[in-house]
């Protein structure tokens, strides 16, 4: 089994409160081996911060992508993949079902295949 961020594995649900989601993930965090403080997005607090027990994706290389995509037919376009975490408004005129992720990737290209896939976990 692979670096996982759980985040992407166990996005939330559409109405699912911080709570129940934080409950839900933390139900799964341990088969895939990541901390706690990983597992809900709070890295910095990783009580090992080098990984080595500790498979969260943050522990490598990795590092947070905004991505921004839409449906289209039966495929995801992707509008815009940037580094770094940034506020997402809609704005007037996106395609209907205009969606942003942050997601732990190695590249643009990783980010984009990371945050459709999650996107597909949430249709």
């Amino acid at each position: 089994m692979g670096r996982v961020e759980m985040e992407a594995l166990y996005p939330r649900t559409p109405g699912e409160t911080p709570e129940v989601w934080t409950g839900r993930v933390l139900s799964h965090s341990r088969e895939h081996k990541v901390n706690r403080q990983c597992s809900i997005g709070y890295h910095e607090e990783c009580s090992d911060p080098q990984g080595f027990d500790c498979q969260c994706l943050c522990h490598t290389d990795a590092v947070v992508f905004t991505v921004e995509g839409h449906p289209k037919g039966e495929g995801q376009v992707i509008s815009r993949s940037e580094v770094g975490k940034l506020n997402w408004p809609p704005v007037k005129g996106e395609p209907e079902g205009t969606w942003a992720h942050w997601v732990l990737a190695f590249s643009p290209k990783d980010a984009e295949s990371r945050a459709i896939a999650k996107q597909k976990l949430l249709i």
